[in-house]
């Protein structure tokens, strides 16, 4: 039998995140809420890798963590940059502008309790559809939070698996492996379920034109070794 491609024996998650509605900006909120609140404490900080739209570092925030956000550009800037710089709770704990890298935020070198890395919503003709983090980007984006964590710390990245061929086939793989390689520990496996339940069944919109609805996120969540 072939080894599979993903640990089996590490505990697996299912969280419902259309509770609230299906829209992609209640949706992703839930799904930020879950995160924050199951992987940090109060007065910790909370690093939001890729700030799109604040839901992350808004929920730190007003559930007293410690948080910043990464603004990668103008068009994610829109709301997530004002929001981490009304909501910084500390002068260097400032937004940061640029992708994650080590001369954006290498000043939080073993500070950081949680970070993590959400895919966006978009709403595309087969539904609320996440937008495919790229695995390539996975090696690095890993490398970089990995020694921003304080020991003890958590790495937070999210993927939509199954899309795509190649390389992107399987991003929970990929993503695996890379935060392996950067010597994080792999701790769990959560399935963010995307549509609403429905007579215990899932029910995702309509896929309009023969669309295919993508009904679930696998989040990975990892951990810095030491105490």
């Amino acid at each position: 039998m072939p080894k599979p491609a993903v640990p089996t024996d590490h505990p697996l998650a299912v969280w419902p995140c259309a509770t609230g509605g299906h829209r992609p900006a209640e949706v992703r909120a839930e799904l930020a809420r879950r995160v924050v609140d199951d992987y940090s404490g109060p007065g910790q900080v909370v690093l939001d890798l890729v700030c799109r739209d604040g839901s992350v570092v808004d929920h730190a925030a007003a559930s007293s963590r410690r948080a910043i956000g990464v603004v990668a550009g103008p068009c994610d800037a829109t709301r997530g940059s004002p929001s981490t710089a009304r909501r910084a709770t500390e002068p260097d704990l400032r937004p940061r502008r640029g992708r994650p890298s080590a001369d954006v935020l290498g000043d939080l070198h073993s500070r950081v309790h949680l970070a993590v890395a959400l895919p966006s919503l978009r709403i595309a003709r087969s539904g609320p559809t996440p937008a495919r983090p790229c695995p390539r980007g996975a090696a690095r984006l890993c490398h970089t939070a990995a020694p921003l964590l304080r020991p003890g710390g958590l790495l937070v990245v999210g993927v939509v698996g199954g899309v795509g061929t190649g390389r992107d086939a399987d991003a929970l793989t990929a993503l695996v492996e890379a935060a392996t390689s950067a010597g994080l520990d792999y701790l769990q496996h959560v399935v963010a379920l995307l549509v609403p339940i429905a007579d215990g069944a899932l029910a995702p919109p309509s896929s309009g034109r023969g669309g295919r609805v993508v009904v679930h996120a696998d989040l990975g969540v990892f951990r810095r070794p030491g105490r």
